[in-house]
């Protein structure tokens, strides 16, 4: 399994989410592939090459130009996945300023083992674009989720990938309810949260952050 994630500089919540990542794996360690989306602080370059002599099984990759919010982590993850030889059944997206619990990915290949559901979440946000329409013992059933951290379903992604626009993840909540009757799955509680103020949708009405990590 593929987990990718962008950088763009915040070093200060690169470190945190870095160092929560690597303590967080269990049984299922992914390959990690990393875009540095044109960093223009040095201290970025520095922390990824100590990621990565932590944890050897990771590609880095650099944009020359900034590709910004979504744009940068789109792009590496269509270089990987659409390729006919990625065998891969699911891959993981997760932003730069995140931080996680220890046994995440086992939780949400789980809950994809006992649902189906093609987009999988440990971030249960606490921002009201985002409804739950069912609520089970484990997990949550919501309209759509920030793309913060998703478990998705290879097949799904290659029969239509993601768009190109800011609002990316919704569209394949979207498309997710439309062919699979749920918009996403939702771990209960949170496995992952937020901890970055400073990305494009961090307007105070905003701000994401897990209700329940």
């Amino acid at each position: 399994m593929d987990l990718f994630i962008s950088i763009f500089n915040r070093p200060e919540y690169v470190t945190r989410s870095l160092d929560s990542l690597l303590a967080s794996f269990d049984v299922i360690k992914p390959r990690i592939i990393i875009t540095d989306d044109a960093s223009t602080d040095p201290e970025i370059d520095n922390l990824i090459k100590k990621f990565k002599k932590s944890y050897p099984n990771t590609v880095i990759e650099k944009n020359v130009i900034n590709g910004g919010i979504p744009y940068g982590k789109l792009t590496t993850i269509k270089t990987y996945v659409v390729v006919p030889e990625y065998r891969h059944t699911h891959f993981l997206i997760c932003d730069s300023d995140m931080i996680y619990k220890k046994g995440w990915v086992e939780i949400l290949l789980n809950l994809y083992a006992e649902t189906g559901a093609p987009l999988i979440t440990g971030f249960n946000t606490l921002s009201n674009r985002h409804h739950i329409t069912e609520e089970f013992k484990n997990y949550y059933i919501k309209e759509s989720i920030g793309g913060c951290n998703l478990l998705v379903d290879t097949t799904f992604y290659t029969a239509s990938p993601f768009f190109e626009s800011k609002s990316w993840d919704y569209h394949m909540c979207e498309r997710a309810h439309a062919e699979h009757g749920v918009g996403v799955v939702c771990s209960k509680p949170s496995l992952v949260d937020h901890i970055g103020v400073e990305g494009y949708w961090d307007k105070k009405e905003y701000y994401d952050s897990a209700v329940d990590f």
